[in-house]
């Protein structure tokens, strides 16, 4: 068994999360999104719904397209055009892992919506990003796991990171330095 001080990066994101900020622990993790090219800005990608609040504050949430609604936010990178996927609620999280993966595997492949890019108000699409995730931990995933996880577990001991109950993006605006804390907020599960 693996014992970690912080929650390990889902397996989709390693490639672009530096190390864990404040706030990070074993049932959290917060850290910056990083482009492997060490690109900081990056344009979130996302379906259209976007609900905002009285304050001003904006929150990207799940857009209904056709019959079916979609979860999906990506980050494409403002120095090499690199797409990474943020959240797709098909593919990632606690229900995407455990559930949906095997009563409705069709619905992971089925094709996503064209995605715009979200604009702060002040009109400039470029961001930092900070993704914030919470998890019931090792032990909750592997009291739920069937035998294909637990083999999953065995070849990759971090693979229950990907099974995170919560999923939050910060972002703060290239162009006005405005915070947008919770941009996304989705519970996964």
């Amino acid at each position: 068994m693996t014992t970690t001080t912080t929650l390990p990066a889902p397996t989709y994101l390693r490639h672009a999360l530096e190390e864990p900020m404040k706030g990070s622990g074993p049932r959290a993790l917060a850290a910056r999104l990083i482009c492997p090219c060490e690109g900081e800005i990056h344009e979130i990608l996302h379906p259209g719904g976007v609900e905002t609040h009285d304050d001003g504050t904006q929150r990207l949430i799940p857009t209904q397209v056709g019959k079916r609604t979609f979860g999906v936010w990506i980050a494409r990178c403002r120095g090499c055009a690199t797409k990474h996927t943020l959240l797709d609620l098909d593919v990632h999280g606690w229900n995407a892992v455990l559930v949906t993966r095997f009563e409705d595997p069709k619905r992971a492949k089925d094709p996503r919506p064209e995605l715009e890019i979200w604009d702060c108000p002040c009109g400039d699409g470029g961001q930092r990003l900070a993704v914030r995730l919470r998890s019931g931990g090792r032990a909750d995933y592997v009291s739920k796991a069937n035998e294909t996880l637990v083999k999953e577990l065995e070849a990759d001991p971090e693979a229950w990171a990907d099974a995170f109950s919560a999923f939050a993006l910060d972002a703060t605006c290239a162009g006005c330095f405005r915070e947008h804390t919770g941009l996304i907020d989705e519970l996964t599960g």
